[in-house]
């Protein structure tokens, strides 16, 4: 959460419009809650049991995810 100052929310503002993927796992919602403070359009990517090392810990999972987001911005609707 974006808690350090007034520093921090100046540079968080505007938000950024461009799609976002928050990519979180044992951290629960935190990384989609902080994310949602600075970008207006935020998507949800959640791999359980993973901590800091999505790419190490569940290359194919995080893959999938990554390969899911995009298709959506290439094929909305």
């Amino acid at each position: 959460m974006l808690r350090e100052g007034d520093e921090i929310r100046r540079l968080a503002s505007p938000k950024l419009t461009t799609p976002v993927l928050a990519v979180g796992g044992r951290s629960g919602q935190f990384t989609l809650t902080t994310l949602r403070q600075v970008a207006q359009d935020v998507s949800a990517l959640s791999l359980d049991s993973i901590g800091h090392y999505a790419a190490m810990e569940a290359p194919d999972k995080l893959a999938h995810g990554l390969l899911s987001f995009y298709d959506k911005l290439d094929n909305p609707g």
